[in-house]
């Protein structure tokens, strides 16, 4: 167990109450959850008052106490939290909830978030910004800082990333830039462990990381997942041939549906919040396995996506920039390879799709304006009871700093979407095993680089990431650098919750203290049910939240 940092401060002077470490009214207080590499340079800063980007995968707090100034300051990418509550005149900040709570700081769940968690999409649980699952309870965002003085409580940011111009440069040069970007964030993460372990599919990602590492560390330990039942895509040939051409030991982690049944409750004890997808939930099952082999951290290739724009859904932000550009003939090229090899019978790759995306999620009045996905953020929101009313349950707010719809959507992947929320869920993993989860792609240099690509670099004849399957060339196996395909090896939700996870949302729906909250729906959600378990449509996502936040609640603070 990795235990938070947590001070208390006094409002009206900034003066240092008491903390998780021990006091020393005359030495400056450092508390750090994660690691970092400007340690001197930040020092040197705050002395005049100063606050700029740590550096590294940190949450950092100092606290001068001759001059009762005090900065909590959250990493570029929000991989460590800082969360904030004000109370009798006393300001509590901690790395994680629980560090709140034991600082003193009394818990009630919001029910606002209840809502947004089980009706809506884990895209949305970031929202409103800066918002907990705690009411009073505060989240510094990516890249923000909170300064604190006598009287004075501020927040900032340094995120902003400013493109560069690449527009001079060759598709090799720039593959090859980022390529070395990425190899120099593989290599400091490497050196801050002694026996690693590497997650890896068949996509380009985890494979890049893995062959990188590989010419460090010689063997690399491969970490794949295998479940108890049949899924639709098998990725363990392509994995094999990876494992083989580096030289990499291969370990197939089974998982089945009753380890995720008896990791539910033990996720969410002590959780910031509860768990939003099956992948976080098989991540703790991973980390604990991994860590009773002997290995202290593992790599993962999440942000890949973001950095290297490889999200099946980011074609069509891609496709509206060429439409506003004018690009009509690029864009018909590459609306041949998305229909290859992304469409299914459930998703299909067609003009009207893509009109019907640009007429309902663009604005094309203003370039670059992303529009909310309405759809997905009230997909469930039948669910909810009668007495909820809807217009109190905040509306998304989705910033769009750039003139490329493409860009901002990675923008809001990468800072408020997809990524935010398995990075909270996967850094309680990491405290809860003790074994870190490190991400070379979530890396300053490596994501700048990446955003800076030239629009029409982002994709060739349809297929992504062409610059970064170039420059890896003989470093990542053909097999690996030539798979367009992006299925993904998830677990079996559907299959599971038809069959041993019904039990459990039954017994939510018959629990009478569920019941007397006035949260839900009760007889709407026993017709999903009904509908999923007879095979007439796929209510997964809906269930696994209702699950998890159910038994979260019971331990909401804890």
């Amino acid at each position: 167990m990795i235990n938070p940092f947590w001070v208390v401060l006094e409002t009206a002077t900034g003066r240092l109450i008491k903390s998780s470490a021990k006091l020393d009214t005359t030495a400056l207080l450092l508390l750090v959850d994660g690691w970092w590499e400007q340690k001197q340079t930040l020092l040197d800063q705050l002395a005049d008052g100063t606050v700029a980007d740590p550096g590294g995968d940190a949450a950092v707090l100092v606290h001068n106490p001759t001059t009762s100034f005090t900065v909590a300051i959250r990493d570029c990418f929000g991989i460590h939290s800082i969360y904030y509550a004000t109370d009798a005149g006393n300001l509590h900040v901690s790395s994680s909830i629980s560090g709140l709570k034991q600082s003193g700081f009394r818990l009630r769940p919001d029910p606002v978030k209840n809502c947004i968690f089980v009706a809506s999409h884990y895209r949305y649980f970031t929202f409103p910004k800066n918002s907990t699952f705690f009411i009073g309870v505060f989240c510094l965002m990516p890249g923000e800082f909170l300064k604190i003085t006598a009287g004075s409580v501020k927040t900032g940011s340094f995120t902003d990333l400013e493109l560069a111009d690449l527009s001079g440069q060759s598709e090799e040069e720039i593959g090859k830039e980022f390529l070395h970007r990425l190899k120099r964030s593989v290599a400091e993460r490497l050196a801050l462990v002694k026996r690693p372990a590497f997650t890896l599919s068949s996509g380009m990602d985890s494979s890049t990381v893995a062959c990188l590492a590989a010419q460090t560390v010689g063997s690399p330990t491969l970490i794949t997942t295998l479940y108890d039942v049949p899924t639709p895509y098998d990725e363990s040939a392509e994995v094999s041939h990876t494992a083989m051409a580096i030289g990499g030991k291969w370990l197939q982690i089974r998982i089945s549906v009753g380890d995720v049944l008896s990791m539910i409750d033990r996720f969410a004890i002590g959780s910031d919040e509860p768990c939003p997808t099956v992948t976080q939930m098989v991540h703790r099952i991973v980390a604990e396995r991994v860590g009773g082999l002997g290995h202290d951290a593992l790599f993962s290739g999440l942000g890949g996506d973001e950095a290297t724009c490889g999200e099946i859904e980011e074609y069509l932000y891609y496709f509206a920039d060429l439409r506003r550009q004018g690009m009509e003939d690029r864009l018909v090229r590459d609306m041949v390879g998305w229909k290859r090899y992304h469409e299914t019978p459930e998703y299909p790759k067609t003009l009207s799709v893509l009109e019907n995306f640009f007429e309902n999620e663009i604005d094309f009045n203003f370039p670059g304006r992303v529009l909310l996905h309405q759809r997905r953020f009230y997909s469930n929101f039948d669910v909810l009871s009668q007495n909820i009313i809807r217009s109190e349950i905040p509306c998304p707010q989705l910033p769009n700093p750039f003139s490329s719809y493409l860009v901002n959507k990675l923008n809001q992947d990468l800072f408020f979407e997809t990524i935010p929320p398995v990075l909270r869920a996967e850094m309680h993993n990491t405290r809860t095993t003790g074994v870190p989860t490190l991400y070379p792609f979530l890396d300053r240099n490596v994501m700048l680089h990446g955003f800076s690509t030239p629009l029409t670099m982002r994709y060739k004849n349809g297929t992504t990431k062409p610059l970064i399957r170039a420059a890896t060339k003989g470093i990542v196996p053909d097999m690996a650098r030539n798979n367009f395909y992006k299925h993904g090896w998830n677990a079996p939700m559907e299959k599971w919750l038809r069959q041993e996870m019904k039990a459990k949302v039954e017994e939510i729906l018959a629990d009478r203290t569920v019941q007397q909250r006035g949260i839900y729906n009760i007889s709407a959600i026993r017709h999903r049910l009904t509908e999923h378990v007879n095979g007439q449509r796929s209510h997964a996502q809906l269930f696994w939240q209702l699950i998890n936040y159910e038994h979260w609640y019971q331990y909401a603070g804890t």
